[in-house]
């Protein structure tokens, strides 16, 4: 899965309602399609077919261990940004983010519940997608003196072509 700076897609896998709803709420408001699952396997098949560019999970479901989810995205070489929420000790939170970390996760952030709508805001701006308008208006503004007449000059004359022994290249002399 590619870090796609376009993707706006944000999948959580949380067991409590409230927390879901929340979560849904804010990232939804701050651009993100926003996909909720309390279910596993159904995160596991989730995080394979939509390939979110963000996960925000809780670290303790009934039925399953958040670390086990995270030996299961490293496993398929999850490259999502993995944000860990949990009402346990600061320090569980940080265990877990160390062991993504060890695995090759890319552990983006931590949220200790409950959840602060502020700081949650503040964690998904630094996720937020950049508008493909955007990009395309600065390529335009960065290659603009590249075009002009006195730029034009510089570039203007034969190019050569170094191959290595690969003499089907076609040459511009």
């Amino acid at each position: 899965m590619a870090d796609d700076i376009f993707s706006n897609r944000l999948l959580v896998v949380d067991d409590e309602p409230g927390i879901v709803r929340l979560i849904k709420r804010v990232a939804e408001g701050s651009g993100f399609d926003v996909a909720v699952t309390e279910d596993p396997r159904t995160f596991a098949k989730a995080v394979r077919s939509w390939r979110p560019r963000v996960i925000i999970m809780d670290l303790k479901m009934p039925g399953t261990d958040g670390i086990q989810l995270l030996r299961d995205l490293a496993a398929d070489k999850c490259t999502a940004h993995v944000v860990l929420a949990s009402g346990e000790d600061g320090k569980v939170l940080e265990t877990a983010q160390q062991l993504g970390r060890e695995r090759g996760l890319k552990m983006s952030g931590m949220l200790q519940k409950p959840i602060r709508i502020e700081t949650l805001r503040e964690l998904l701006a630094a996720f937020k997608p950049v508008p493909k308008t955007l990009l395309s208006t600065d390529l335009a503004e960065a290659i603009r003196p590249l075009a002009s007449p006195q730029t034009r000059h510089h570039f203007a004359g034969p190019i050569h072509c170094a191959c290595r022994g690969d003499r089907s290249h076609p040459s511009t002399d």
